[in-house]
C-alpha cells in the first residue's frame, strides 16, 4: 500500500516537475508546457489505475447519498481522462509515425550513399517537410544518378519523401586527407582546453 504509490510518485511525477523547473528557471516554455501536460497525464491514469485496482480487490466503494451527483462526478472523471488521453494518443501517434521516418531515412542514406568516391559529410532530416537534406563531399553525382536514387525512395518506405542534395564542384577533394585534417583539429583544441582547465 506504501510501496505503489511511492514509486509512482518517484518515476511518474517528479521527472515531469523537475523539468517544469528547469524549463522556468531556464526560460524554455516549451519545456514547461510538456512537462506539465505529462504531469496531468501521469496524474489522471494513476488515478484511473487505482480505481481499476480498487475495483479488481472488491475494496469498499465510496458511496454517493444522491444518485445526480455520483452521475455528475462519473461523467467528469470520465470526461477529464477522454480529455488527457485523446491528445496523447494523437501526439504519440506522430511521433512514432517521426521516428519510422527518420530511421527508414538513415538507413536509406547508408545504403544508397555507401561510395567510395563520395562521402556524406552531413545530413539533415526534417519530418514536417519529409525533407532528407545531404552536403556530399568528393566526386559530384551525376543528375542521373541522382535521379536514380530518388526513384528507389518508395521502395525504402520514404513516399512523398524529397532527397536535397549539396555537393562540391571540387573533384579533387581528398576524403582521408579532410578527415585527418579535421581530427588534428578537434585534438590540438583538446589539448588547447586540458591546458586552459590545469592552469585554472
Amino acid at each position: 500500500s506504501n510501496v505503489i504509490p511511492g514509486v509512482a510518485i518517484a518515476t511518474a511525477l517528479m521527472p515531469p516537475v523537475c523539468t517544469a523547473g528547469f524549463g522556468i528557471a531556464t526560460g524554455q516554455w516549451s519545456f514547461v508546457g510538456g512537462a506539465l501536460y505529462l504531469y496531468t497525464i501521469n496524474c489522471v491514469f494513476i488515478g484511473l489505475a487505482t480505481v481499476i485496482g480498487i475495483r479488481v480487490l472488491r475494496l469498499k466503494r465510496h458511496s454517493f447519498a444522491d444518485a445526480r451527483v455520483e452521475r455528475h462526478v462519473k461523467l467528469s472523471l470520465l470526461l477529464i481522462a477522454l480529455g488527457t488521453a485523446v491528445p496523447s494518443t494523437y501526439l504519440a501517434f506522430n511521433l512514432v509515425k517521426d521516428e519510422v521516418f527518420k530511421s527508414n531515412a538513415k538507413k536509406f542514406i547508408a545504403q544508397e550513399f555507401a561510395l567510395n568516391d563520395t562521402q556524406v559529410a552531413n545530413s539533415k532530416i526534417d519530418t514536417q517537410t519529409r525533407t532528407i537534406e545531404l552536403a556530399l563531399i568528393g566526386l559530384p553525382l551525376s543528375q542521373s544518378t541522382l535521379q536514380n536514387i530518388e526513384g528507389r525512395l518508395s521502395v525504402a518506405k520514404l513516399d512523398g519523401a524529397r532527397i536535397v542534395v549539396h555537393q562540391t564542384g571540387d573533384n579533387s577533394v581528398d576524403v582521408t586527407a579532410l578527415k585527418s585534417s579535421l581530427l588534428s583539429d578537434l585534438y590540438a583544441n583538446g589539448q588547447e582546453a586540458l591546458r586552459q582547465k590545469d592552469e585554472e
